[in-house]
């Protein structure tokens, strides 16, 4: 059988689905937007595969089975779309609401068993040219129930992602919103208009190709991440890049014990592709078992980290690597333990260098031995001379044998000398080289062979030169080694090197002295360490000594041992006399019994407390009460040896909260007794009211605390701005010191809006500034200047609005036009012959004509449109919203045909009545006044009024 082109199409789309969803779920599979990405794509997957059988059924039994099938998939679709789009917004503290997941599933849930015992979105199926066409069941509740609740889930998503972009001041967040509200939009138009426009206007060529179209929304979102990192918020990324970077392995377990995820480095050290390890077993690069095994008991345990194991990891070739590892839980938002993180850090450099110190120790002694053999072969060569001359042949057969034995041992001790990294040197009498080794030419910056004949005094400063020269006077008088003295050495490049130095007399055969030997070890990053220690030690010690708090440190009896002078100043005590002295004689009985019991505990358990008050009798008898920090101090071993802490001096601030207590009953008393609304707003939350603020919402406190100021008030304020960014603008002066009073349209609880007049102050309550709201209720004086304001505008004679109302509404609705970016259009319309009518009949019948074409002109057009008498005989209309679809051209000649309909309904009329107009259409885009629109209009009308007299001459000439 050929299987149908959506058939191919379908069975495609719900592969590519279920890869953009694991590819996503793959990247952060802890996460809980991959993982609703996951579930919508498998969702629409199961649409797509199972809709793939339906577009080729062979009859409507098997069509059937496979479409119950799949509304598995389009029955769920709304719900999981705006639950991620709902995250993807940050609104993960609704989310948490338990109750949120009701409207967002069950709706589906019902539609899923309604599809499967009767009709949701098809009564019925007919074949067509491309495969069966749904008929739409128009007729069933449960239909239009199933498009009311994907058409909210679909507008509450776009509404929410296309808020987060227009807030947001992140380019890359709003990339993603013009990406995917971009793709969004146009995959919503499509599917709808092919699955639900198209089957009610009967159009039943083309079958529901939706689950096909939604390909687009998937790839956008997978385009997203990849481009834009979607699923990765900032610090997330920073993470994946030290990762990325870093120098070390790292390698993420899960609680299986299988390798969910590594760096690059683990294929840089060991030689395994990521794809090769993923799902492996740990054991796979780390061959110890018991290491294995005691790393998966530590993530079942929760320990927290371990970094003092040193094991050995296998590369993909089967080499055997040394690597220090440490440890660490990774943990959920629950706190669970979720995984373990593996660090390695590769110790073959460190074991080279401790097999190097080995081989330089070893070096060394058998140069001190080499020496010793030397010197005394020398000496019994010398004594078996002066014995006798009788066997003089015998010695000189041994001296050439010594000779040999002797240049061999010179062999290997210079062989020795040139493999070490210490410098060797040998100097005469007056300081100039006659010997060293490679390490310590490098040391002085010189070239092979260009060290014979230089002095050290060439190459330091003159006090550096002064101190080595008392240290080889010193050895040459004393005959005694001088072993690690440090000087400065300039190399010919003009870099100092800092060194350390052994030096030794060079005795000859005759124990006369001839000069020195040493060796030199380069220590100038060790002196740099050293530097950055002592700087860190008085940085420490300085902030410690500058801080308002007191430091301290003791011992595990409760003597002070350390501590800084703003401890003396809290305890009134002089450091002379505290070092060394017990807590326990700077308080009462009571209080000391109750630090005890602290201390007690921190030792016990080992965990800090912090806050803890007690009472501190100084020198002078005076009492403070001090807020205490308490933590234990341990050795290197992980022992305890003290105690630790930070103590606060929190006197002022118990008198200050005691003033506080009493000032705000006062406060309190006169705030429940205003007769005015009055609020204390901090961060956009109200915070508290007072009773009258209850009355006047028609609400319970619990229902106004922790709600914003925008939550009690329309969307839109009467001047046509929006009430939230028309309120943050006076909030922010407000919180800048400028009072704010201005007019405010607010809401009941049960949404009855009214007038307020509002006052908005900065005020400082403990320390915090507040904002301090008085609302008056306005109702009543508002209601009174409406009726004044609405004689002021209307037009006696027609009841349409006069030239004053017209234009002071149009100015209102060019600007909500130019903020929701919406046309409108301005007719401006002359009656024909009005002078001939009040001339001939009189003005009675005149105004009759005029409130007529009032009449005609209320019929045609709607009641958000203003319509107004703006002269004698002209008139105004500005068309908004949906009169707009019909258009101008259209409106005139809708106009026309209704003067016509009253022109013969009374024949016996001696005049007729009509109209000649002129239009112009307002671009939002290109905003105008209402003066230059009206201008405009009345401009073409008056063209419109010179071609129908051209038009009437012509017909009186033919």
């Amino acid at each position: 059988m050929v299987l149908n082109l959506f058939t191919l199409l379908s069975f495609l789309s719900a592969a590519i689905y279920l890869y953009f969803g694991l590819f996503t779920w793959r990247k952060e599979p802890g996460s809980r937007l991959t993982q609703v990405f996951f579930l919508q794509c498998l969702s629409l997957a199961v649409w797509a595969y199972f809709y793939a059988f339906v577009y080729q059924a062979p009859n409507k039994e098997i069509l059937w089975f496979w479409f119950k099938l799949s509304s598995l998939g389009w029955c769920t679709i709304g719900g999981i779309t705006l639950h991620f789009f709902m995250l993807l917004c940050g609104k993960e503290k609704v989310l948490k609401k338990g109750w949120v997941y009701i409207p967002l599933y069950l709706p589906g849930l019902i539609l899923i068993y309604k599809a499967w015992t009767g009709f949701v979105t098809a009564k019925d199926f007919i074949p067509g040219p491309l495969g069966w066409v749904e008929v739409p069941a128009l007729d069933s509740f449960w239909y239009w129930i199933h498009i009311a609740n994907l058409l909210d889930c679909v507008l509450i998503s776009l509404y929410l992602f296309w808020q987060r972009g227009k807030t947001s001041n992140l380019a890359r967040e709003k990339a993603q919103t013009r990406l995917l509200l971009t793709t969004a939009v146009s995959v919503v138009a499509l599917g709808f208009g092919i699955n639900f426009i198209l089957p009610i206007l009967n159009f039943k060529v083309l079958p529901a190709i939706a689950p096909i179209l939604l390909l687009l929304w998937a790839k956008a979102v997978w385009e997203s991440m990849m481009k834009y990192r979607l699923m990765a918020p900032s610090p997330r990324l920073a993470g994946e890049e030290i990762i990325s970077h870093m120098k070390d392995i790292l390698l993420l377990i899960n609680t299986s014990g299988k390798i969910n995820q590594i760096n690059p480095q683990v294929e840089n050290l060991l030689g395994y592709r990521e794809e090769e390890l993923l799902g492996k077993e740990l054991e796979t690069i780390i061959p110890e078992r018991g290491l294995v095994s005691a790393l998966e008991d530590s993530l079942k345990k929760g320990l927290t980290s371990r970094s003092d194991l040193e094991a050995v990891m296998k590369t993909r070739g089967g080499e055997i690597l040394p690597f220090h590892i440490s440890s660490s839980i990774v943990r959920d938002d629950y706190d669970d333990p979720i995984g373990l993180v593996l660090v390695g850090h590769d110790l073959r450099q460190t074991k080279a260098l401790q097999s190097e110190i080995a081989v330089r120790e070893k070096a060394e002694r058998e140069l001190i031995k080499g020496q010793e053999l030397l010197e005394w072969q020398v000496q019994e060569r010398t004594k078996e001379l002066a014995q006798t001359n009788k066997k003089l042949e015998e010695e000189i057969k041994d001296r050439k044998l010594s000779e040999e034995s002797l240049r061999r041992s010179e062999e290997r001790y210079r062989n020795i000398l040139s493999s070490i990294e210490d410098g060797y040197f040998e100097v005469d009498l007056a300081g100039n080289q006659i010997f060293s080794n490679e390490a310590n030419d490098r040391i002085f910056g010189l070239k092979r062979g260009e060290q014979i004949g230089v002095n050290y005094r060439d190459f330091t400063d003159p006090d550096n030169a002064k101190k080595v020269f008392e240290i080889f006077n010193k050895t040459y008088r004393t005959g005694l080694p001088d072993k690690g003295f440090e000087w400065e050495v300039i190399k010919r490049n003009g870099e100092k090197v800092c060194v350390e130095t052994s030096v030794s007399l060079i005795l000859d055969s005759n124990q006369q002295k001839i000069g020195f030997r040493g060796i030199l070890r380069d220590i100038t990053h060790q002196k740099q360490a050293q530097a950055a220690l002592k700087e860190s030690e008085e940085k420490y010690r300085s902030i410690l000594e500058s801080i308002q708090e007191g430091y301290y440190e003791m011992d595990l009896w409760g003597n002070y041992i350390f501590f800084n002078d703003a401890l003396c100043n809290i305890v009134g005590i002089p450091r002379a006399e505290l070092q060394g002295m017990s807590y326990k004689k700077s308080g009462e009985a009571s209080e000391i019994e109750k630090s005890l019991e602290i201390f007690r505990q921190v030792y016990q358990t080992g965990t800090p407390v912090e806050g803890f008050e007690r009472e501190i009798t100084g020198k002078d008898g005076s009492k403070r009460q001090v807020e205490v920090s308490i933590s234990l101090r341990k050795d290197s071993a992980g022992k305890p040896i003290g105690f630790k802490g930070i103590a606060r001096d929190v006197s002022e601030r118990k008198r200050a909260e005691k003033a506080l207590r009493e000032s705000e009953i006062k406060y309190r008393t006169l705030f429940n007794a205003a007769q005015v609304a009055i609020f204390l707003i901090t961060e956009n939350r109200f915070v508290d009211c007072n009773f009258h603020t209850l009355k006047m919402f028609g609400c319970l406190r619990e229902q106004i605390i922790g709600k914003g100021p925008f939550e009690f008030s329309p969307p839109y304020q009467p001047d046509g701005r929006e009430s939230k960014e028309k309120g943050l603008e006076k909030i922010r002066a407000a919180l800048l010191g400028e009072p704010q009073v201005f007019e405010w349209k607010h809401c009941r609880l049960d949404g009855i809006p009214f007038d307020a007049e509002v006052t908005l102050n900065r005020t400082e309550i403990g320390g915090g500034f507040f904002l301090q709201a008085i609302v008056a209720d306005i109702t009543d004086r508002k209601q009174a200047e409406e009726a004044l304001k609405a004689l002021s505008l209307v037009d006696d004679l027609t009841g349409l609005y006069n030239r004053r109302g017209f234009f002071t509404l149009a100015e209102q609705e060019l600007k909500l036009a130019r903020r929701l970016e919406r046309g409108i259009f301005l007719i401006f319309a002359d009656v024909d012959e009005m002078k001939a009518i009040n001339d001939t009949f009189g003005h009675l019948e005149g105004d009759r004509a005029l409130i007529e074409i009032a009449r005609i002109l209320k019929e045609n057009f709607r009641d958000p449109d203003i319509i107004a008498r703006i002269g004698g005989d002209e008139f105004a209309i500005l068309a908004i919203e949906g009169t707009l679809e019909a258009g101008p051209d259209l409106l005139r000649e809708r106009l026309r045909e209704s003067l016509d309909r009253y022109n013969h309904k009374e024949p016996d009329r001696k005049y007729r009545l009509s109209l000649t107009m002129g239009a112009v259409v307002y671009d939002p885009e290109n905003p105008v006044s209402i003066d230059t629109l009206l201008f405009q209009a009345d401009k073409n009308m008056y063209a419109e009024k010179a071609r129908k007299k051209r038009d009437t001459q012509l017909r009186l000439e033919f």
